[in-house]
């Protein structure tokens, strides 16, 4: 989460380089009352639009995190070198939502063991 303590770490003229098209309202206050400026990627633009941005301008230190968690982020670290560690919570909901539609479909319509069936030779079955 994104606090004021840890944004006063950051330069006040800090460009920040969000991975993700929009950032929380509390977060982009905390940076704007920060004077810090903030650029926005595209849900298409995947990494090469990051390297755009990271070619072009100047980004200072952040770490940006899809979804939720921070296992394999040393928060410690971080804190102690001044850079925020965000998350984008939501960021993967509609896919989670269409996975869990997708397997809803091929558990009613027996798909595995359908398709094991008919690798197996067997084509007469219901």
């Amino acid at each position: 989460m994104v606090t004021a303590e840890t944004i006063k770490k950051v330069e006040m003229s800090a460009t920040i380089l969000v991975s993700a098209p929009t950032l929380a309202e509390a977060g982009q206050e905390v940076l704007r009352a920060e004077g810090c400026r903030v650029i926005f990627t595209s849900r298409q633009g995947g990494t090469e639009e990051m390297l755009q941005h990271l070619r072009r301008k100047a980004v200072d230190g952040v770490i940006s995190r899809h979804g939720v968690g921070f296992d394999n982020v040393d928060i410690a670290t971080a804190t102690e070198r001044g850079v925020p560690v965000l998350i984008a919570p939501a960021g993967n909901g509609q896919s989670v939502a269409e996975l869990t539609m997708a397997l809803m479909l091929a558990a009613a319509r027996q798909v595995a063991t359908q398709n094991a069936a008919i690798r197996a030779g067997n084509v007469d079955f219901r």
